[in-house]
């Protein structure tokens, strides 16, 4: 979907980017370091994995690893255990304390993808939305999205965290139900947005 964050996004700068709790409909996501040796590893992983792994599902609906690894992306079809050993070995939360550099941070994106779908039950309370049209922007399956920076951003931000999960909002008389995705620091727009599962 391409309203989800990957599940691990590692940077030439050593840093690693994986998803947090979501904050009402805000998708947050934290940032932590990992020592050299730690990042050319897991790079090493990854792509000895999509060299490697079959070019044909054993199955019609059997599982897909998407890796994107420097300007090329795979979907490969993989073996469940497989594809859990290599997840278990991608999780962060498994590493030992010795591998990363500092502390957990929240991410903070320069850019924010906002995903508006229409909301057809009318009973649902709802809240304004006070930053322009969100479904005025680029035609996905997840929905309109638009971009948002700077200060409409950080406004968008807090009104998502305020309003809590399983918020309905109202634009110009219309009900949307809306996904807020920070932009990682590879993409620029929603056409960056890849389809992570």
């Amino acid at each position: 979907m391409r309203t989800a964050l990957p599940d691990l996004a590692l940077y030439g700068d050593r840093s690693v980017i994986v998803p947090g709790r979501p904050a009402g409909s805000l998708l947050t996501a934290t940032v932590r370091r990992v020592t050299d040796a730690k990042a050319d590893a897991l790079y090493a992983d990854v792509h000895a994995t999509a060299r490697t792994a079959p070019t044909e599902p054993d199955a019609v609906d059997g599982p897909l690893l998407a890796l994107t690894v420097a300007d090329r992306t795979y979907q490969l079809p993989m073996p469940n255990d497989e594809l859990s050993a290599f997840r278990e070995r991608a999780d962060p939360s498994r590493w030992p304390a010795n591998v990363f550099l500092g502390p957990t941070r929240p991410y903070r994106a320069s850019r924010l993808a906002v995903f508006a779908r229409p909301w057809p039950d009318a009973s649902t309370a709802s809240r304004s939305w006070p930053l322009g049209n969100p479904s005025a922007g680029t035609e996905t399956p997840e929905g309109t999205c638009t971009i948002l920076t700077g200060a409409r951003l950080t406004r968008a931000e807090r009104l998502a965290t305020e309003a809590g999960p399983g918020v309905v909002w109202t634009y110009a008389g219309t009900r949307l139900q809306l996904t807020l995705r920070p932009l990682l620091p590879h993409e620029r727009g929603c056409g960056d947005l890849e389809v992570t599962g």
